[in-house]
């Protein structure tokens, strides 16, 4: 019976040897490889979404007159798409017929007034010379009498009362001189002054009018590329072209200089911290997915935060 429990007992302990082996040496399956984690460089590539743009570039619009009452303007002469220009070129042109033509008419209004207080000056320094010499001989009078009164002692009553007769109308003649060549004074000056005021202002009127008519040419401010702006016109959009009439202030083009480009994007609000000058970056275009631009940070503008 002994010997029974010992056999037992070999055999219990050989199964359990042979499964502990079986285990240790079974083949790991591929689906559980076990990999090897290094410490490296981690790198996050981020992704923004933006518009390529000129560093430098001016938008043209039609020009809004002063104290006209213009509803459109027509094109005559416009530079086309994609032209290459100058500083000094010329861009566009609009109708100034009506522009010219007023300012010729505020031009003769300001002639006629300027004209007009030069001849009233004329006539009053003329008309203060001959109160002048009224003056002049009435004081002569006073003292030519005054100096009759002297000899009344050896006059008689009647020539007497006669030089003091003239003596008292010389002093009222003299007084009422003085008095009224103050009031011819005043009152030319004040007439000359109204024509000067209507002189200057239409010389302000004529300088408007001139700056009206040098608006209807627009030159480029700088040198660049003629990029026309798409606009509201007859019932659907387009490019503005030679005869259209458009509204004053409406943008027409933009003069684009394209030496040198910057690309503006808009960055997440969560992405913010993750952005540093200087990190390196690569620009693609959607026109050119096959061209990689790798600019330097400084040539960057980033945005705020979208």
């Amino acid at each position: 019976m002994t010997s029974l429990w010992v056999v037992a007992g070999v055999l219990v302990a050989s199964a359990i040897l042979a499964v502990v082996f079986y285990r240790s040496h079974k083949p790991v399956a591929d689906s559980q490889a076990i990999a090897t984690v290094e410490r490296t460089q981690f790198v996050r590539v981020l992704r923004l979404k933006g518009t390529t743009e000129a560093v430098q570039s001016r938008t043209i619009a039609a020009p809004i007159l002063a104290g006209a009452q213009l509803g459109t303007l027509v094109i005559t002469r416009l530079a086309p798409a994609g032209a290459k220009v100058k500083r000094g070129d010329l861009l566009v042109e609009f109708d100034r017929q009506a522009q010219i033509k007023d300012a010729l008419d505020k031009q003769a209004d300001y002639q006629k007034f300027a004209s007009q207080v030069g001849e009233n000056q004329a006539q009053e320094d003329a008309a203060k010379a001959k109160d002048e010499t009224e003056l002049k001989q009435a004081e002569d009078e006073l003292k030519k009498d005054d100096l009759e009164m002297r000899r009344n002692e050896i006059l008689s009553r009647i020539d007497v009362e006669k030089n003091q007769e003239n003596l008292e109308q010389a002093k009222a003649n003299l007084l009422q001189l003085h008095q009224t060549f103050d009031l011819k004074r005043r009152s030319a000056q004040a007439a000359i002054r109204i024509l000067e005021l209507q002189r200057d202002r239409s010389h302000e009127d004529m300088l408007h009018a001139q700056g009206n008519a040098n608006q209807m040419q627009i030159l480029a401010p700088i040198d660049g590329v003629v990029v026309l702006h798409t606009v509201w016109k007859q019932g659907s959009m387009g490019e503005v072209k030679e005869g259209d009439q458009v509204r004053p202030g409406i943008s027409l083009m933009d003069v684009v200089d394209p030496s040198l480009m910057q690309v503006r994007v808009l960055a997440n609000q969560q992405d913010i911290a993750d952005l540093r000058i200087g990190q390196p970056a690569q620009v693609r275009l959607d026109a050119y997915p096959e061209i990689v631009f790798h600019p330097g940070w400084r040539n960057w503008l980033l945005s705020g935060a979208g």
